[in-house]
């Protein structure tokens, strides 16, 4: 302790620098006509002085945690901080190695705060400016759908099949999307070239309007956007460890399982918050029937005697990244085996791993007291998906 408290004190004899206000609106390319926004900091890149890879406090307002990081950062770092000369650093490599990027549960900076532009029904809008009212439909009734996309190389992997499933969705919650499928993967293709992104996440979003309040959404408008963001990895450890939660997938009856909706969500939060709340990374959910199903924002493989198995999709998304991966296993001769799973069946498991655009192909070393390694299997599928997503 009183050496980290001796590390605090000397950094803090450096001198901060702070970035300058700027008073010069973005001004995003292909954004003819979107109101300026109000003066603003200096991005990242501009800063001077040393950046401090640490945590932040989370209870700063978005206007302080940007204001001052950097101080923030030291006066209230549990460990020694980081040190990089800021002329090292770009904006999104900033972000990308920061501890919030690094880990989604904490963002190193605010979701509306930050630089950019998102494509908004069909314009591209400052970052700050695209907003919506308190009022709309589905913040009240979580009927928005969603997608989740990642960059490789300046390219969203998959990108036809994410907006193909983002119709799905919507159709599946009885609404259509006011944009094609060919529109949408223009649109994307633009945020992703306009916010200047080699790697990263890609967020659409569609819901319905504000035209009514009561529990049916006939009348209301469908709205649409499109936002790009640096992200790194979805968890900082190598081989995560699950605990089971006591939150249960719905039946297919009680939910449209099909659809990345916003409502189904709900219990992946309670899920993943719990599980973190007991000092491991994720939950492992099982479903009505007290079968295996997926983590809160995951699909489950278990290798058992060099076969992969998988539970089926009744009450799960069937992800892009779960087809993929089983597409890559099969060209390994690898068997994939997609049945119901039972809990007890955990001990027959050499390896476990998950998938999803966020997650990508991720090692679990525990579930509960149960320990896997990560093996040949797991090792393979994570080597063939890295080299697929960036050829």
């Amino acid at each position: 302790k009183r050496d980290v408290v001796a590390a605090q004190k000397n950094v803090l004899n450096l001198e901060v620098k702070y970035p300058p206000m700027s008073a010069e609106p973005p001004d995003p390319k292909g954004a003819a006509g979107a109101p300026a926004s109000a003066p603003r900091l200096a991005s990242l890149d501009q800063f001077r002085g040393y950046t401090v890879l640490g945590k932040l406090p989370g209870n700063l307002s978005g206007s302080q945690r940007q204001e001052r990081p950097t101080a923030h950062a030291l006066r209230d770092a549990t460990r020694a901080p980081t040190l990089i000369p800021s002329d090292t650093l770009n904006r999104n490599e900033f972000l990308s190695r920061s501890d919030g990027v690094r880990d989604m549960a904490g963002p190193a900076l605010p979701m509306d705060d930050r630089d950019g532009v998102i494509w908004y029904n069909g314009n591209l809008v400052p970052w700050r400016e695209a907003k919506a009212h308190v009022l709309i439909h589905s913040l009240h009734y979580g009927n928005s759908v969603f997608e989740g996309e990642r960059i490789y190389n300046g390219k969203v992997f998959k990108l036809r099949e994410h907006s193909e499933r983002l119709h799905k969705s919507a159709n599946m919650l009885a609404y259509e999307l006011p944009y094609s499928v060919e529109e949408l993967d223009r649109a994307t293709e633009l945020v992703v070239k306009e916010n200047k992104l080699d790697s990263g996440y890609v967020r659409p979003l569609a819901w319905r309007g504000a035209e009514v309040i009561g529990v049916s959404a006939i009348g209301t408008k469908v709205h649409v956007m499109i936002a790009a963001f640096p992200w790194g990895a979805y968890y900082g450890q190598k081989a995560i460890k699950l605990v089971t939660s006591r939150w249960k997938r719905p039946s297919p009856e009680s939910s449209p399982a099909g659809s990345k909706a916003a409502g189904l969500y709900i219990i992946c939060t309670l899920a993943k918050d719990e599980a973190l709340a007991a000092g491991v990374q994720d939950a492992l959910m099982h479903d009505y029937k007290g079968r295996l199903s997926e983590a809160t924002g995951a699909n489950l493989f278990l290798a058992i005697n060099g076969e992969l198995h998988t539970p089926t999709t009744e009450t799960i998304l069937n992800g892009i990244t779960r087809q993929t991966v089983m597409e890559l296993a099969r060209k390994r001769g690898i068997k994939v085996v997609e049945r119901e799973i039972w809990p007890d069946e955990l001990a027959k498991a050499s390896e476990v791993f998950l998938t999803g655009t966020a997650v990508e192909v991720q090692p679990v070393s525990a579930i509960d007291k149960q320990e896997f390694e990560v093996g040949p299997i797991t090792q393979q599928m994570i080597a063939d998906y890295s080299a697929l997503v960036r050829s």
